[in-house]
């Protein structure tokens, strides 16, 4: 990897926050059952004082079975999830919360991803996310290093210049590898 790309990468900024929104979902096989298990949730959340919503969240979203009956709460912290929990237990709806039921009969499709092309770029795209996200700047990073023998620059300098009046991601030769590699990363991060 050549110096200056070791001093970009030395220079960026370091993943110090927590994304600002977690997404925290449930499922049962009855909309009673349901609103049972939220209220467990509820009730467990009082008593708790020493985990995060990070890791509330990701054990939820993936150490469960995805039955027909769900609840997707979008929560900054957790009392703002405890609050949102007891919203739909007393049959409220805000912002915020979603709910409903999948078909029992529907066919599981699979997921499949389609990215806009050349238009859509600008600059500091996905910032947030290469802050916030170790995946997708993990890749997002491991795509500046395969593509800078190509570029004539750094690809994160392209994304993320210092200076806004650069226009370098408006040019082709920037902007493909440019949406190809924060696609990539989307992709790899979901």
């Amino acid at each position: 990897m050549s110096n200056s790309v070791v001093q970009l990468l030395e220079s960026s900024p370091k993943i110090t926050q927590d994304r600002p929104y977690h997404l925290f979902t449930l499922s049962a096989k009855s909309t009673a059952t349901l609103q049972k298990l939220a209220e467990r949730y509820q009730t467990f959340l009082s008593n708790s004082s020493d985990l995060t919503l990070a890791d509330l969240c990701f054990t939820a979203n993936t150490k469960r079975s995805h039955l027909n009956h769900r609840l997707a709460i979008i929560a900054q912290s957790l009392p703002q999830l405890q609050d949102q929990l007891h919203r739909f237990c007393e049959s409220e709806t805000p912002k915020g919360i979603i709910s409903g039921q999948t078909s029992p009969h529907a066919k599981l499709n699979p997921i499949v991803f389609l990215f806009t092309g050349q238009g859509s770029q600008y600059l500091n795209m996905g910032r947030v996310l290469y802050d916030t996200q170790p995946t997708f700047r993990r890749i997002l990073d491991q795509c500046n290093e395969i593509l800078y023998p190509l570029l004539d620059c750094s690809l994160l300098s392209v994304l993320y210049p210092e200076n806004s009046e650069d226009t370098k991601l408006h040019q082709t030769a920037y902007t493909q590898p440019a949406l190809f590699a924060l696609e990539y990363a989307l992709a790899q991060l979901w």
